[in-house]
């Protein structure tokens, strides 16, 4: 595997871990400080999957 297809599947894996941990986080009741730990979170892990994604693409 090359070093853009390396770094491709890590920010494949991650997104996939990103979107089912949003679809467990959805089914729970969380207060509104959780929920805004939880969203940032989530969004910290798209950004970075998208910096990695575009890494590969260089």
């Amino acid at each position: 595997m090359s070093r853009a297809e390396d770094i491709a599947d890590i920010a494949t894996t991650i997104e996939h871990a990103r979107k089912r941990m949003e679809a467990i986080g959805h089914k729970f009741q969380m207060r509104d400080d959780e929920a805004r730990e939880f969203n940032a979170h989530s969004s910290t892990m798209r950004h970075a999957c998208r910096r990695l994604s575009d890494l590969a693409n260089r």
